[in-house]
This record gives C-alpha cells, sequence and structure tokens, in this order.
C-alpha cells in the first residue's frame, strides 16, 4: 500500500508542484492587490527563498527529490522502459559528445527520462549528456535547484562551453520553442536549418555531432489545438517568446496510463550515427546534420517536415 502511494506521489509530482504553484501564485497575488500588501510579499517571499537557496535547504530537497526517484516500485520503472526506448544505441561515440535532439514536443519527456532520469541503457564508455533547456526556468524559484539536480543546465552558449570545458557531453533540443508550436498530432514540423550555433560550437571543441529522433513523441503527446487555446498561445509567444504548452486530453490518458501499464505504442528514441566535426567547413557539417536526418525519416517512413 505505502509503495503505491509513494510511488504515485514521486510520478505525479512534476504536475502537483505545477498545479500548486500556479494556484499559490494566483491567491498571493489575489490577497496582496485586495490588501495593498504586494511590494511587502514579493520583498518578503524572496527573502526567504533567497535563506533557503544560500543555506543550501533548496539543494538538499532537490537532491532528495532526485534521490525518490530510487524508492518508486519496480512496475512503474519497467512501464517506463517500455513506453521510452532506446534504439541503435551502439551509435553513441565513446567519450564526448554533442547531441542534437528532435523533435521538441509538448514537454519533450523522451529526453527527460532518457538524460535527466536515467531510466534507459547509456554506454559505460561515454557520459550520459547535460540536458540543455530553456534559460527562463533558471529565473524561476525553486526550478533551477530542481532542474540542477536532474543534470540540466542553461540553454545559452556560455553554460554550454562551460560544460564542455570541463569533460561534459551537451544535448540540445535543436528545435526550440518555435519548433513546439508549428507540430501537432499529426505534423512534425523540424527547424535544422537556420540552426548553426551547435554546429561552429561542436567544430570548436572537435566533438562529433549526433542526432537524436523521438519518434512518437508528437503523435501521442499533443498539444491542446482549440482555436481559442492557438490564439491565446500565440499571443503569448509574441509578448513572451515562450510558449506555454497545454496538453490535450489525449496526452493526459497516455501520462496518467503509464503506471498501470506501458504504452501500447512506445516512444522509440534513435541514435544517428555521428557527423565527425574535424577539419570541416561550418556548412559542411550543416549538410551532413540535415542529410542524416532526412535519410532517417525516408528510412523509417516517418512523416517529418523539415522546414527551417
Amino acid at each position: 500500500m505505502w509503495q503505491d502511494i509513494l510511488t504515485a506521489a514521486v510520478f505525479y509530482m512534476p504536475f502537483v508542484m505545477t498545479i500548486g504553484f500556479a494556484l499559490i501564485v494566483f491567491l498571493i497575488g489575489l490577497v496582496s492587490l485586495l490588501s495593498g500588501t504586494f511590494l511587502f510579499l514579493v520583498f518578503a517571499g524572496y527573502g526567504i527563498y533567497s535563506i533557503l537557496r544560500d543555506s543550501g535547504v533548496l539543494k538538499k530537497a532537490g537532491d532528495s527529490m532526485n534521490g525518490a526517484w530510487t524508492f518508486v516500485s519496480d512496475t512503474v520503472v519497467q512501464n517506463l522502459r517500455q513506453s521510452f526506448v532506446l534504439k541503435q544505441e551502439e551509435n553513441i561515440p565513446k567519450g564526448q559528445a554533442l547531441y542534437i535532439c528532435s523533435p521538441h514536443g509538448l514537454v519533450g519527456y523522451s529526453w527527460f527520462f532518457h538524460l535527466c532520469y536515467g531510466l534507459s541503457a547509456w554506454p559505460t564508455t561515454s557520459r550520459r549528456p547535460l540536458l540543455a533547456v530553456h534559460s527562463v526556468f533558471f529565473r524561476i524559484p525553486f526550478a533551477r535547484e530542481i532542474l540542477a539536480a536532474n543534470r540540466c543546465i542553461e540553454a545559452s552558449e556560455e553554460e554550454i562551453r562551460k560544460a564542455l570545458k570541463e569533460g561534459e557531453s551537451v544535448a540540445i533540443v535543436i528545435g526550440g520553442v518555435e519548433e513546439m508550436t508549428l507540430s501537432g498530432e499529426d505534423t512534425v514540423k523540424l527547424i535544422l536549418k537556420k540552426r548553426k550555433g551547435y554546429i561552429r560550437i561542436a567544430n570548436q571543441f572537435n566533438l562529433p555531432i549526433v542526432p537524436l529522433y523521438a519518434a512518437g513523441e508528437n503523435e501521442l503527446f499533443a498539444m491542446e489545438r482549440s482555436w481559442m487555446w492557438r490564439r491565446i498561445s500565440s499571443l503569448m509567444y509574441q509578448w513572451t517568446g515562450l510558449q506555454f504548452p497545454l496538453p490535450s486530453w489525449k496526452s493526459i490518458r497516455h501520462f496518467a496510463s503509464i503506471p498501470k501499464q506501458p504504452l501500447e505504442e512506445p516512444i522509440q528514441t534513435f541514435v544517428l550515427k555521428p557527423i565527425e566535426t574535424q577539419n570541416k567547413r561550418d556548412i559542411e557539417i550543416q549538410s551532413e546534420c540535415i542529410a542524416r536526418v532526412q535519410e532517417f525519416l525516408r528510412t523509417h517512413d516517418i512523416k517529418a517536415e523539415i522546414i527551417a
């Protein structure tokens, strides 16, 4: 009984925390506006957060939460491993590499499960890469501690270079927020051609580029596409540069079913053959990356289109 309760608590923790955080922010804002103590609460809240952060309490809490995954029941772990499958892992190079991930998807569950939570097998000859995520999440109190505890770094050139200099491999979700806004349940649109920063970094560090592709991520975990939400989401993206993903009911049902049974159609993350960068121009490397992904899509009959 206690194991089932703990399993449910750990598995649904991200959703519960998101809803709880949004509710707390809303209630604090409402009370603050009504009572005229908005500034006081903002400074008081940030003061408490700073004390907890500087004293190391938040880091310990993040480490404890990360460790809680080890107590999740064998059934759920097995279901996750059968739902998110790593394929062609023999293509993972020995030593350091720069990984580019496609598609972005609703949240990118595949990247978190494979790279952050470490639920898939990874060759001992190569370190599991750090996952680069949108920098805005590192500006949110508590969120950055949780991300850091789960092997995430800011998706900025400075942080990526720093990690590479320290001998780490890094994975970048190459299409970013823009790709998430374009793709849907029936259409997968990839952004590769106009992304060039990763090529420059890989070339400077003489690292191989390893494309990863999560087949089924968009189809099983689609965003809500009602006309009203599309309009709201479009305005948010224009104003903030961020996409606020709202899962469809189908996505929620798929994810909620995993504690009971694996997905009927597992999401398969393929490791494509590495592209060597040594003694090559940036344009040559980019052409090889695009050709490698196009060949993979054609070979596996995946309906995805590289649009930019």
